[in-house]
């Protein structure tokens, strides 16, 4: 169903991650995300240090005027904001503390996003990952 669409979709977007990043990415997980108007969130990360975070804005329609940017603090303590815009991506460290706004009260509809974290893998994790699963699909 469903769960299938966004495991199609963590495939296409691990190919385009590891482009940018130019190392070789594995999934770890897939978290959607729905926001109202007044459901804040609170500061957190999704990994470590070898760990990166594709975050990919949902909602078909968005006003600029709703508020519900995505908020990033850096290594050097200072933070970046990035407005809400459907149908984009950022891709951050996934040991950087960060946040989604709730959109405001002039917003009536939800704040969608789906969030995939893949974490670096070695060339020798991933050849041996390969060669495991092609054994699997032979057997």
């Amino acid at each position: 169903g469903d769960n299938l669409v966004f495991l199609n979709t963590s495939v296409l977007v691990k190919f385009i991650a590891q482009k940018i990043i130019q190392k070789r990415l594995e999934l770890v997980r897939i978290n959607t995300n729905i926001q109202y108007t007044g459901m804040e969130s609170m500061y957190h990360q999704d990994g470590n240090d070898t760990e990166w975070t594709f975050l990919i804005f949902m909602s078909k329609f968005w006003e600029p005027n709703w508020g519900g940017e995505f908020l990033c603090w850096n290594d050097d303590d200072t933070y970046r904001g990035f407005p809400y815009m459907p149908n984009t991506g950022i891709m951050f460290r996934a040991d950087l503390r960060h946040k989604g706004a709730a959109p405001n009260i002039l917003c009536k509809a939800p704040r969608l996003s789906i969030a995939f974290t893949y974490s670096e893998g070695t060339s020798e994790e991933y050849d041996k990952m390969v060669k495991q699963t092609r054994v699997d699909a032979l057997t």
